[in-house]
Protein backbone atom coordinates (compact mmCIF):
# COMPACT_ATOMS: atom_id res chain seq x y z
CA UNK A 1 0.00 0.00 0.00
CA UNK A 2 1.08 3.68 -0.08
CA UNK A 3 1.54 4.14 3.56
CA UNK A 4 3.51 1.16 3.93
CA UNK A 5 6.08 2.54 0.91
CA UNK A 6 6.22 5.88 2.44
CA UNK A 7 6.45 4.10 6.27
CA UNK A 8 9.65 1.90 4.67
CA UNK A 9 10.74 4.97 3.10
CA UNK A 10 11.48 6.76 6.08
CA UNK A 11 13.34 3.58 7.32
CA UNK A 12 15.57 4.06 5.41
CA UNK A 13 15.93 7.74 5.11
CA UNK A 14 16.41 7.15 9.04
CA UNK A 15 19.07 3.99 8.75
CA UNK A 16 20.68 6.17 6.01
CA UNK A 17 21.41 9.02 8.69
CA UNK A 18 21.90 6.83 11.44
CA UNK A 19 24.84 5.35 9.42
CA UNK A 20 26.42 8.45 8.28
CA UNK A 21 26.49 9.38 12.58
CA UNK A 22 29.14 6.57 12.56
CA UNK A 23 32.87 6.66 12.78
CA UNK A 24 34.42 5.69 9.62
CA UNK A 25 35.45 2.60 10.98
CA UNK A 26 32.18 0.90 12.11
CA UNK A 27 30.46 2.45 8.50
CA UNK A 28 32.84 0.10 6.66
CA UNK A 29 32.29 -3.05 8.83
CA UNK A 30 28.77 -2.43 8.67
CA UNK A 31 28.65 -2.07 4.77
CA UNK A 32 31.03 -4.77 4.39
CA UNK A 33 28.94 -6.93 6.87
CA UNK A 34 25.43 -6.32 5.83
CA UNK A 35 25.74 -4.54 2.23
CA UNK A 36 28.16 -7.30 1.09
CA UNK A 37 27.85 -10.26 3.04
CA UNK A 38 30.70 -10.87 4.05
CA UNK A 39 32.06 -12.56 7.14
CA UNK A 40 33.71 -11.45 9.74
CA UNK A 41 36.65 -13.61 9.36
CA UNK A 42 36.36 -12.48 5.08
CA UNK A 43 36.36 -8.31 6.72
CA UNK A 44 39.10 -8.92 8.79
CA UNK A 45 41.16 -10.73 6.08
CA UNK A 46 40.73 -8.00 3.63
CA UNK A 47 40.81 -4.85 6.37
CA UNK A 48 44.15 -6.42 7.71
CA UNK A 49 41.82 -6.02 10.89
CA UNK A 50 41.77 -8.63 13.89
CA UNK A 51 38.63 -10.67 14.16
CA UNK A 52 37.93 -9.19 17.81
CA UNK A 53 38.66 -5.52 16.25
CA UNK A 54 35.74 -6.48 13.60
CA UNK A 55 33.67 -7.71 15.80
CA UNK A 56 33.75 -5.04 18.42
CA UNK A 57 33.40 -2.32 15.87
CA UNK A 58 29.76 -3.78 14.92
CA UNK A 59 28.88 -4.49 18.32
CA UNK A 60 29.96 -1.08 19.20
CA UNK A 61 28.19 0.31 15.34
CA UNK A 62 24.99 -1.55 16.34
CA UNK A 63 24.76 -0.90 20.01
CA UNK A 64 24.90 3.00 18.36
CA UNK A 65 22.29 2.38 15.71
CA UNK A 66 19.58 1.28 18.63
CA UNK A 67 20.46 4.58 20.18
CA UNK A 68 20.01 6.74 17.43
CA UNK A 69 17.15 5.09 16.15
CA UNK A 70 15.02 4.79 19.43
Amino acid sequence: TPESELSRQETVRAVQAALANLPSAQQQVVARAYFEDQSHAAIAAATGQRLGTVKGRLRLAFDRLRTILR
